[in-house]
């Protein structure tokens, strides 16, 4: 049986290009990132394979660190940053074990896209300081009808999940959309 790292490693392999940055993190930054922080601050980018979205934080003067299990994907970001002449911290390794290590309130922002452990909902809270900010966009269980992306419903969120589960912070963007893709994104502070 082939692991979650080999399958990883061996799609990201296959990818040449370098994706764009996810528009939410764009939209997100003008209008919710840079006004909290005009000068910049530490990020997490969770699950961040080859580095886009890190990447175009980079260019905007924040300190990134991402974390994947993939090393193919890992090392695909280090190069990309390095050839722009920008310096990303990354490593190789379980999300959820790089959160159990995390100390309480290291990041200004925590980035999540199409990922989903719900064991790592805590370890995210802690992540973050008070103040600063969760953007989260994830698979729902409407997206399984157009047979792309994840196929397991643990991997999928159901409807107004992510919403609930967060809460407790200040929710400034909650969008669902049940067409292709079917995600469900969230923009919010942590109190």
């Amino acid at each position: 049986m082939i692991s979650d790292r080999e399958r990883w490693n061996r799609r990201y392999a296959e990818q040449a290009e370098l994706p764009p940055p996810n528009p939410l993190l764009i939209e997100a930054f003008d209008r919710w990132i840079a006004p909290r922080f005009p000068h910049g601050g530490r990020a997490l980018d969770l699950a961040g394979g080859r580095g886009q979205n890190s990447i175009y934080l980079l260019e905007r003067g924040w300190h990134v660190k991402l974390i994947d299990a993939s090393d193919a994907a890992v090392h695909q970001a280090r190069d990309r940053a390095k050839d722009a002449c920008l310096t990303l911290d990354c490593e190789v390794e379980d999300a959820g074990s790089f959160l159990a290590r995390n100390s309480a309130g290291t990041f200004d922002l925590v980035m999540v896209f199409a990922f989903l452990d719900r064991k790592l909902w805590q370890g995210i809270r802690r992540a973050l300081r008070s103040g600063g900010l969760l953007v989260y966009k994830t698979y729902t269980l409407d997206n399984l009808q157009f047979g792309r992306g994840p196929s397991n419903p643990d991997y999928l969120l159901r409807a107004g999940e992510l919403c609930e589960e967060f809460s407790d912070f200040e929710i400034l963007h909650s969008n669902e959309t049940s067409s292709e893709p079917a995600v469900a994104e969230l923009v919010a502070i942590h109190r």
